[in-house]
């Protein structure tokens, strides 16, 4: 049929609700949770009307706090704090686990093939889609539940905690159905994840793709101090202000876009072929490169374009960051208490500077990650064990194939560093920063490796299981932005990579740190060949 048609939508949704619990309950789960214990140690760190002032005082105009977290509202409260405390993740981490749901429940499986089948029965042809839809609404339903009931029994007012979780789930809602239309427009889940292939990405943006350039459009916005929240959906979030003077017209937004989506989705599913996308991949060249016929080569050529679209994403990002430095300064210069609240001993711009630093250490070894999960995507796919029918060694085939990991995460770390020089010089005019900031990224890289070997090591074990790799990256990403929230212990925040580099610039380089895990990571991946060479390939 080539119009809309959902005949049997509802016993497909019990199937994919059965192949698919997993990623369906443990994201609502996960979110939940971490706002009750955000919650919960707000409620203990800022208990008294002092340290609320302090706080607000704090945030209120500081140039990093509104890039990364977005504007501060009501943070003379526990509950606004609570909420502002949250705000990475709800500007940019809840809505990619958002395009992750829709894209799993869509391309993911007409990439396995399970559509091919069960659209040769009588099913309808967009009821996949509808499906889909009825089971990304259920979870957002679940997790708004479960964000509400994670505050209320943290002590916050059910109000404010139910307008921050329908905020929540109309922000999440948003992105999802914006990553239901990358999975019609992609060629395939990884393009529509923002995995995809060179080819691809020479011809579209993907969901994730769109979701951060519109993290870092609000980004430039607020850090900026610009009147025109408005013009990014990861602007209005904040916006609702859930503990203070609401506003409904964020979700009206949010719901109005995610229903113009949701309808643009539907018409294109029905204009496309299955397994198909409606931006297809030009034809590769007739002969390929020499390059090709080795490991290094042929894993380099196929995670190029995602290189190509870490590096604009991470240029961009610690560009914007690198701008605000000047901000920064003033904001400090003016409130020197600032000083002893932030930690900063040396110069006020070091604030702005470590923490773009950071940041870009972490999205680096994100690049490791990805590479490293392609990897066990070509092995369970059986692609690796053609190229392995070759005489190359399976020794050789996995040092090659983690050389690259390796080598573009260094890439894009290096990059990062020249763009962050780059903004912090246009925005302080020293020049000093044009070679400072690139050997700021370059110290991170032993924690970069350590990260990927890690990966490295659990898709040696097992390849099913190397998205366990992303549960890494989370904890790094999350002792980075919320260790002082949550309070963690010395030896809890010990267990991120990250934390034995030291926050250069604004504290001195941890070298003994640097080398021993230098030396953990060369015997991680030493351990992974190892791994590899002694177990059967996956098919």
């Amino acid at each position: 049929m080539n119009g809309i048609d959902i005949h049997g939508w509802s016993a497909l949704t019990r199937l994919l609700l059965r192949t698919s619990r997993l990623t369906l309950t443990l994201w609502p789960l996960l979110i939940g949770v971490l706002a009750f214990v955000t919650a919960r140690s707000v409620s203990g760190l800022y208990d008294t009307p002092e340290k609320r002032a302090l706080y607000a005082q704090t945030v209120t105009g500081s140039a990093v706090q509104a890039a990364f977290n977005g504007r501060a509202y009501d943070v003379t409260g526990v509950g606004g704090i609570a909420v502002y405390e949250l705000g990475f993740y709800s500007l940019l981490v809840f809505p990619a686990i958002a395009v992750h749901m829709a894209v799993h429940l869509t391309r993911s499986q007409e990439d396995a093939g399970r559509l091919d089948i069960l659209t040769a029965s009588r099913l309808g042809r967009t009821a996949p889609l509808a499906a889909a839809f009825a089971l990304l609404a259920a979870a957002l339903g679940g997790t708004g539940v479960l964000t509400w009931a994670g505050l209320t029994a943290a002590g916050l007012p059910a109000v404010g905690s139910a307008w921050f979780a329908a905020a929540t789930v109309a922000s999440m809602a948003f992105f999802a159905a914006l990553g239901v239309v990358a999975a019609q427009v992609a060629q395939d889940a990884r393009g529509a994840h923002g995995l995809g292939g060179a080819q691809q990405r020479r011809h579209h943006r993907d969901g994730l793709g769109v979701m951060a350039g519109l993290y870092l459009v609000r980004a430039a916005v607020d850090g900026r101090g610009w009147n025109a929240t408005w013009v990014s959906p990861s602007g209005w979030f904040p916006e609702t202000r859930p503990f203070g003077d609401t506003a409904s017209w964020p979700l009206v937004a949010y719901a109005a876009g995610a229903l113009a989506l949701a309808a643009l989705a539907a018409v294109l599913n029905v204009r496309r072929d299955l397994g198909a996308g409606l931006v297809v991949p030009r034809p590769g060249p007739p002969r390929g490169a020499a390059a090709l016929g080795t490991p290094f080569g042929l894993t380099w050529r196929l995670n190029r374009g995602a290189l190509l679209a870490w590096m604009v994403g991470i240029a961009v990002w610690e560009g914007i960051f690198g701008s605000l430095t000047r901000e920064m300064r003033a904001m400090i210069e003016r409130n020197p208490g600032l000083r002893e609240y932030f930690g900063v001993t040396g110069s006020p711009d070091d604030l702005m500077t470590s923490m773009a630093a950071l940041m870009g250490a972490l999205l680096a070894a994100g690049v490791g990650i990805q590479v490293v999960g392609r990897l066990a995507g070509e092995e369970i796919a059986s692609r690796a064990a053609v190229v392995m029918a070759a005489p190359v060694s399976r020794v050789r085939w996995w040092a090659g194939a983690v050389g690259v990991a390796l080598t573009q995460a260094g890439v894009v770390a290096l990059v990062g560093g020249v763009a962050l020089g780059v903004g912090a010089w246009m925005s302080t005019g020293d020049a000093a920063y044009l070679r400072r900031a690139p050997a700021w990224a370059l110290a991170y890289l032993p924690a970069v490796a350590l990260v990927t070997a890690a990966a490295a090591v659990v898709a040696a074990t097992r390849p099913r299981w190397h998205a366990a790799g992303w549960a890494v990256f989370g904890w790094v990403l999350t002792v980075a932005m919320l260790a002082g929230t949550l309070r963690m212990s010395p030896a809890l925040r010990g267990t991120s990579p990250q934390e034995h580099v030291g926050r250069i610039p604004a504290e001195p380089l941890d070298v003994a740190g640097v080398v021993i895990m230098a030396a953990v990571s060369v015997a991680l991946l030493a351990a992974s060949a190892a791994l590899f060479r002694r177990r059967d390939l996956a098919a």
